[in-house]
């Protein structure tokens, strides 16, 4: 799942085709739920772009979790949790876990209810929804990235809190031997909107 905000970025406003990508990159390595789960997420960074509301975002894009399906359960859980009121995002954490928690760390089940509870209970600060997410634990680097991710599409570069600019700065590391001219997060982040051109 932490490959879909590839798909979502290359094509803003059309979650059927970043959906579509997700798939075709998911199944190279994984099957079922994390592959449906990266769909998803891809089709929701897709509609990111024009839709702010988060629960909005989470449910309009629910139909690519098979509706009987584990992933599926987990995300009406979790809105479930956050529509009572009175439920902090402890409280949502530890639903999750009494009915999803895995030994797996990577799970990509139990990292989905983790990302809800981030981005529901962040309320649209960015801050607030990474630290939530971190705390989750889990996958907290995949987690606080593609909540950020979401989040930051939303928001928009110029409304990214200068304080998080200032951690991250503006230059990427790839773990792998890949060549670049240009090692810049814009350079990067031009590239891709000239590929989803």
């Amino acid at each position: 799942p932490i490959r879909s905000e590839i798909w979502g970025m290359i094509f803003p406003g059309l979650p059927e085709k970043a959906a579509e990508y997700a798939y075709m990159d998911a199944v190279i390595d994984h099957a079922e739920a994390s592959v449906w789960i990266e769909m998803y997420y891809a089709a929701m960074e897709s509609m990111a772009f024009f839709e702010s509301d988060i629960q909005t975002l989470i449910k309009g894009q629910l139909h690519y979790l098979p509706e009987d399906s584990e992933p599926h359960k987990c995300v009406e859980l979790m809105l479930e949790a956050y529509s009572e009121g009175g439920v902090d995002w402890k409280k949502a954490r530890t639903r999750l876990m009494r009915k999803f928690a895995h030994f797996d760390f990577s799970n990509s089940i139990t990292n989905l209810g983790i990302l809800l509870i981030a981005l529901l209970y962040g309320e649209g600060d960015l801050d607030k929804t990474i630290n939530i997410a971190f705390r989750c634990g889990y996958d907290t680097d995949c987690n606080c990235a593609t909540a950020g991710a979401i989040l930051g599409i939303i928001l928009g570069a110029d409304k990214i809190p200068e304080k998080l600019k200032e951690m991250v700065g503006d230059t990427f590391v790839v773990g792998i031997d890949v060549k670049r001219e240009n090692s810049s997060i814009r350079a990067l982040s031009k590239e891709t909107c000239q590929i989803g051109l």
